[in-house]
């Protein structure tokens, strides 16, 4: 998966083999990870920042499809005001959409 997002960035693979292969690539995600759990309380893959990493650190939204650029900009505003405001803490709801991802379909397939 890395390296098809990397190849779709435009990012040569030699980049993603030497980080790999440099032993302080791992000790800084590590360090990186446990500052950012310290720091937030939190933890989720991936966690955003918010606010040039001030801010309060989310994790989300989770959706299963794409949105079009419009709603994608409406989600961003709501979910980016309802994380900094200081008396929210968490919402959650049943998936009512699968995820529009291919290991989704291929495990799907496969129970079949």
């Amino acid at each position: 998966m890395i390296q098809h997002a990397l190849e779709e960035a435009g990012v040569p693979q030699a980049t993603l083999d030497k980080a790999v292969g440099d032993d302080t690539t791992w000790e800084r995600v590590v360090t990186e990870h446990r500052a950012l759990v310290e720091r937030t309380r939190s933890f989720g893959v991936p966690t955003i920042v918010l606010d040039d990493g001030d801010g309060a650190a989310i994790f989300g939204p989770v959706i299963s499809e794409v949105p079009t650029d419009d709603d994608a900009v409406r989600l961003w505003h709501h979910v980016s005001w309802l994380a900094r405001y200081d008396n929210f803490s968490e919402l959650k709801r049943e998936r009512s959409v699968q995820p529009h991802l291919e290991s989704v379909r291929r495990y799907l397939a496969n129970r079949a």
